[in-house]
């Protein structure tokens, strides 16, 4: 839990499919917005959308896109996103 409390956003940068990503869940459940892959493995296992966090397409480009709308969302809007990712969980 420290891990998380000490972060404002969790980034999950995978790159390939994978099972059940319990990381995102676990931020989730601190109350961390995420960022994640468009993966069905991650897209379809883990609820990510625009109100929970942002996800982006599996290249450097669209990951820093992707931090760039974390960076103009503001502290305000990522603390209701977290609160929102930790209802959900």
């Amino acid at each position: 839990a420290g891990f998380y409390n000490a972060i404002d956003v969790f980034v999950n940068p995978t790159l390939r499919a994978q099972g059940l990503d319990h990381t995102l869940l676990e931020a989730m459940v601190s109350g961390k917005p995420v960022l994640a892959t468009k993966l069905a493995s991650i897209t379809g296992s883990v609820v990510v959308g625009p109100h929970l966090g942002h996800t982006f397409s599996p290249n450097v480009e669209s990951l820093t896109e992707a931090i760039s709308k974390v960076v103009s969302d503001g502290t305000e809007e990522l603390q209701r996103k977290g609160k929102e990712a930790r209802e959900r969980s």
